[in-house]
């Protein structure tokens, strides 16, 4: 072992313990290759935040289980929600900072993240293989599939890239920016410890956000080796921030993430039940929200299929991982021609090629399912299955401890558990069919749509299955699909968003829409007091609360600016015209003088014709102003001064930016608002895309 790395483990008595355990249990494995640390020295027994290894500050901690043996790995930190909402500070202060890097330097320490994972990919397996459970080979797979999103997106961090939108108006330019959302907060599952922590920090990173990542209380060591290796590439403190915790502790964990106002960008993978319950919690900041929930994958094999290369897929699509992945193939369908046949030669397949063991012994091809909890929700599925009049053909039952043989049963329809609910264990329950149309329906009938595969040989009933299955991924010929180059998310209740590929970083990303003016767009009479008067050389900054909602309180119309106005004189603002109702609904057009921050008219939404004036001093100090609210639709400013003009548009928290034009809408650029604005856009190019679905196809077989 490298002397650096023996000086690291042996920094502390409970690190030496901690190490002694784990060495033993590595003591049968293949030494590291030259170059490469010795895997005990990527367990850590603290959190990371800030870019130290630090303990929960109420001094608990839990435990981490081999699902293999049961045997105690080690303890780390069981942290709670005052720990993340430090951790939260720390990433909002990271983040001023780290946005303002290029894209390039994020590029280069990403690129060398990746390249450090990559080389000491075979001792974190032996360390994933431990907490997890999966075969030291697939292990090792997920480590490239982890590496290779780090190399992604340290390519597609230099690719963000924003629009120049052609103008209906000569004295206008409109211009589109893409800038980073912020901190992200995120969760991660068991079943892929390594690869989604680098799918989703990867983006974030990519684009200029900072991250605190909750990962899954099973396999937290992989999570702490990455941040180790983060530490070495390069990445600064704060930016990467991994907040521990058991299962006791993760809900009021969670709830920090998705209530804090400092959190702009929620990620989760995991369950369908978990993930509607996080939505409903980010509400109440109108946050951000990705979701990649759980699948009910259908499997097709229609009649023209190559009925052993189905096999084969089949294998792939359900037994990898123990069957423990969303993606999972959930229902198999064959078509009634071929059914025994592919019944027989997937039985066979399955007794010849899968062993049950160890991840870390030769030869295992199936770990051990996550716990026993895992067991006994299988045993169930094949129970009720049994008891509605399906057959085992191979398989189903435990074999003690976590280990569940792979099981395929016959003779399934679609009221049995195996075929309603997702898996999540090596049960593949085998269904016949008759026609196209008859499947297809089958298959959409659920309310999940993350991935579908099937197998054909007929062109034109390739390309209407595919655009057809109501998922988000779809296998054709393929029975293992997921890259990191192709966007991977789910339709109806199996998520939002995507992640991976050129979409994965649009995740991370807020759209900003500039018109930058300078000439005039007469509005109203010449009289009129105008939102865009010119200044001469200063700028102006307003309020910063402009938008379309309704009145506060359950106010409305003028008695709600009767309100603010009052509330303006009584602390001291003067009126310079207007000020008052004349009866009705009309109330006078209103300009304040002497406005300060503390009064209604500055801290909430007018929807009246009030304009309050403020002073300021610098341009550092009302930029903080104009952004020191949770709204973020649009705000206006006048310069003549390029620089100033540049930093300001990009400094300013709101999706529409007008300079030197007051009235800014236009049906050509994007509509919406950063914050509590709102999500999505409307107008423009971009609105079409909220009414559209991304589904990638893999076609293979060629």
């Amino acid at each position: 072992m490298p002397a650096f790395a023996a000086a690291k483990i042996f920094r502390s008595a409970s690190r030496h313990r901690l190490y002694s355990s784990f060495h033993k249990i590595m003591d049968n494995l293949a030494p590291p290759k030259a170059g490469a640390r010795a895997a005990s020295s990527f367990v850590f027994d603290k959190a990371f935040v800030n870019g130290e290894w630090v303990a929960a500050s109420s001094g608990k901690t839990f435990e981490v289980v081999n699902p293999a043996n049961g045997k105690v790995i080690g303890s780390v930190p069981d942290m709670d929600a005052a720990d993340t909402e430090k951790a939260v500070q720390v990433a909002y202060k990271a983040f001023q900072s780290w946005k303002e890097t290029t894209a390039k330097e994020r590029a280069a320490l990403l690129r060398r993240w990746g390249e450090l994972v990559h080389e000491n990919k075979e001792e974190l397996a032996k360390l994933l293989t431990s907490e997890m459970g999966k075969p030291l080979a697939e292990s090792v797979g997920e480590l490239n599939y982890g590496a290779g999103f780090l190399e992604l997106f340290a390519e597609e961090a230099k690719r963000v890239e924003g629009d120049i939108i052609q103008t209906p108006i000569k004295t206008r330019r409109l211009l589109v920016l893409k800038q980073p959302i912020g901190v992200s907060g995120m969760i991660t599952p068991w079943n892929f410890p390594n690869a989604m922590i680098t799918r989703k920090a990867g983006a974030a990173i990519a684009a200029g956000c900072t991250v605190v990542l909750k990962p899954a209380e099973d396999t937290p060591y992989s999570a702490l080796a990455l941040c180790d290796l983060a530490k070495q590439a390069g990445i600064p403190a704060g930016v990467l921030n991994v907040v521990t915790s058991s299962r006791d502790n993760a809900s009021q964990v969670g709830k920090v993430l998705c209530k804090s106002p400092l959190v702009t960008k929620l990620s989760f993978t995991g369950s369908t039940f978990v993930g509607k319950l996080l939505l409903e919690q980010c509400a109440s900041t109108v946050k951000k929200v990705s979701l990649e929930l759980g699948g009910n994958a259908p499997f097709i094999v229609f009649p023209s299929a190559d009925v052993d290369a189905a096999v084969l897929g089949a294998m792939g699509a359900k037994f990898r991982c123990s069957g423990q992945t969303c993606v999972c193939a959930n229902r198999f369908y064959i078509h009634e021609s071929i059914y025994d046949e592919f019944v027989q030669k997937f039985g066979a397949t399955v007794e010849k090629e899968l062993r049950m063991g160890d991840g870390t012994a030769p030869g295992t091809t199936q770990g051990p399912l996550i716990n026993k909890k895992a067991v006994e929700k299988i045993e169930a599925q094949v129970q009720d299955a049994v008891g509605k009049g399906a057959k085992i053909v191979c398989g189903g039952k435990s074999t003690g401890g976590n280990f569940f043989e792979p099981t395929i049963l016959m003779g399934v329809t679609d009221d049995m558990r195996c075929a309603k609910e997702e898996n999540f264990g090596p049960i593949a329950g085998v269904i016949k069919f008759k026609t196209e149309e008859e499947v297809v329906a089958l298959a959409n009938a659920t309310s999940s749509g993350l991935a579908g595969y099937f197998y054909s040989r007929d062109l034109g009933q390739i390309w209407r299955v595919a655009e057809r299955l109501e998922t988000g991924l779809v296998g054709v010929n393929e029975g293992v699909i997921s890259v990191p180059d192709a966007p991977f998310g789910g339709w109806k209740e199996s998520g939002l968003g995507r992640e991976g590929g050129r979409y994965g970083i649009d995740e991370y990303l807020e759209i900003k829409y500039v018109c930058m003016g300078g000439g005039h767009f007469p509005l109203c009479p010449p009289t009129a007091l105008s939102p865009g008067a010119p200044c001469g050389s200063t700028w102006t900054a307003g309020t910063g609360h402009t938008g379309c909602h309704t009145a506060d309180s359950g106010k409305s119309g003028s008695s709600g600016i009767e309100a603010q106005v009052q509330d303006a004189v009584s602390k001291g603002a003067k009126i310079v015209c207007g000020g008052k109702s004349t009866g009705g609904n009309f109330f006078e057009p209103t300009v304040l003088t002497g406005v300060s921050d503390d009064m209604r008219c500055a801290k909430e939404e007018n929807f009246g014709p009030i304009a309050g004036v403020i002073k300021f001093k610098t341009e550092d100090e009302v930029v903080a102003l104009a952004n020191a609210t949770s709204s973020g639709l649009a705000g206006y400013f006048y310069s003549r001064d390029l620089g100033q003009i540049w930093r300001v548009a990009e400094r300013l928290e709101t999706g529409l930016v007008g300079v030197n034009e007051g009235v800014i809408s236009v049906p050509d650029a994007p509509f919406g608002g950063w914050k509590e604005s709102g999500l999505g856009r409307e107008g423009g190019r971009y609105g079409i895309d909220e009414y559209l679905e991304i589904k990638y196809v893999c076609m293979g077989g060629l």
